[in-house]
This record gives C-alpha cells, structure tokens and sequence, in this order.
C-alpha cells in the first residue's frame, strides 16, 4: 500500500491555501507570483499562499490573509473561488492544500512581504514553463482550465496557442 496518499494513525496533515490571481494589462493575461525567500525553495517562484492558521480559520479566509501578507493585494471575499484540493506528501510530511482562484480585470501593484522577498505579475505566456515551488504548476494548469482561459500552453502538455486576454463565463474578472 503507498502511505503517501493515506493518513496514519498520529500523522499529522499540514493544510495550506493557495491562491492562483489571474489579472489582465494590454489584453495579455498574467499570473500573480511570489518570490519565496525562505527554505524549502529560497528563491524559487510560487504562488501566494500558505498555512492555514488552525482549525478556525476558514480557507477562503486564510487564501486572502495570506495573499494580502505575501502581495499586499488585498481582494473581497466573493472574489476568491475554490479550485480543488491537492493531497501531496513530502518524506516526513502530508500536506493538504486547497486552491483558489481569483480573477481580476487588471494587474495592480503588488509588492513582496511576510515569507516573500518580491511579488510580480508574470506573463501566462511564460509563466506556465517556470519551475514553481511545491504543486503550483499543476494547481496553475488547472486552475486555468478552470478558469476556461484558452490558448494556454501548459507543462502537463496542452498547447493550444498563443495566450489572449480572455473573459470566462465563470468567474467575471472582479475590478479592483
């Protein structure tokens, strides 16, 4: 039996949210991302996200706490939709992260904090082939899909063309 995808007895699960901010400028779509500045991944780009503060905090709430920590953007609850769960496991550890989706008609300023030494908008376009931290490339690709943003070619293998802005039936871009 793979132990990686059950819990045992006495294992503790570490829960994270994550949050995937899509923005348009010059009808080119682009990704939210962070620059991490501590270990695991010192230096490697990710999405904003982080551990959810105990079993109170709900993880729409803790998406946008750590989206406001990391960026400064700070984004209305309604504007925060989740994507899925993601089960993944490290040698020592379990984690459990649950993806958001945030969608917004342009790209505000954003600057780094909390565990982030920079926050920057970055082309879908190129965006998908950077190496993220953690799962974030496949919580990106999906969240796209998600998001019904065509034209992206993702690193799971979908090349479907060249990345416009694009407006999906669900969710509207919220103006910031």
């Amino acid at each position: 039996m793979d132990n990686t995808s059950h819990t045992r007895v006495g294992e503790s699960v570490v829960i994270t949210a994550d949050t995937v901010v899509i923005g348009h400028r010059d009808a080119v779509a682009h990704v939210l991302l962070v620059r991490r500045a501590h270990a695991p991944y010192a230096g490697r780009w990710a999405l904003p996200g982080g551990h959810v503060d105990g079993p109170g905090e709900p993880f729409d709430t803790a998406a946008r706490r750590e989206l406001r920590e990391e960026t400064g953007l700070d984004v209305p609850p309604e504007a925060v939709h989740r994507v899925a769960v993601y089960d993944w496991a490290t040698p020592t550890r379990r984690y459990l992260t649950v993806a958001h989706c945030v969608h917004l008609a342009t790209t505000p300023a954003v600057r780094g904090g909390d565990d982030a030494d920079a926050a920057h908008w970055e082309p879908l376009i190129t965006a998908v082939h950077l190496p993220l931290a953690f799962d974030h490339n496949l919580i990106l690709a999906d969240a796209l899909r998600w998001l019904g943003i065509p034209g992206i070619p993702t690193a799971d293998g979908d090349r479907t063309g060249v990345i416009r802005a694009a407006w999906p039936t669900h969710p509207t871009p919220t103006a910031d």
